[in-house]
């Protein structure tokens, strides 16, 4: 996690910006390149991650969480400006993961991407810790809320 978060000295309800990105197909890609080489597979998809948590820094999103297949990015929202950087990064972010689809040899790989502002989110210096009322319904229901879209922003961020 990048030490935006961490100078907290106590919890703070802010309003955030998430940014959920997704691999769809990761599972099956591993198996089947772990089996050629597992070590190569694991550090192609690290490098992936990388790219990903770099250029997400960059934009000032902090990475809270990434596990595997995906992880989670947020920055204080405070005016419309924060929606339009998440939309950039997110553009960014597929160029990204076309290349590490070209290297991976895997054409059934998909980046699914999912945004939304959330109010009032209880921010700690761990993110485990975060409590919100819409909080965990974004992250658990990434997949619903994205549907067959491999890029989907909620109505609270466009507004």
């Amino acid at each position: 996690m990048s030490s935006r978060f961490q100078r907290r000295t106590k919890p703070e309800a802010l309003n955030v910006v998430l940014v959920q990105f997704d691999l769809e197909g990761h599972s099956g890609w591993a198996r089947e390149t772990a089996r050629k080489n597992l070590f190569a597979a694991a550090e192609r998809r690290r490098r992936f991650e990388d790219q990903v948590c770099k250029l997400m820094d960059s934009f000032k999103f902090d990475c809270l969480h990434w596990l595997g297949d995906g992880g989670v990015f947020s920055r204080k929202f405070s005016n419309a400006k924060d929606a339009d950087d998440a939309v950039k990064a997110i553009a960014k972010v597929f160029k990204i993961f076309e290349t590490f689809k070209k290297k991976a040899g895997n054409e059934s790989l998909r980046l699914r991407a999912t945004a939304t502002k959330l109010n009032d989110v209880v921010v700690y210096n761990d993110p485990s810790s975060w409590f919100g009322p819409e909080l965990n319904e974004f992250l658990k229901y990434q997949r619903q809320l994205a549907g067959p879209f491999p890029f989907a922003v909620t109505r609270s961020l466009r507004a």
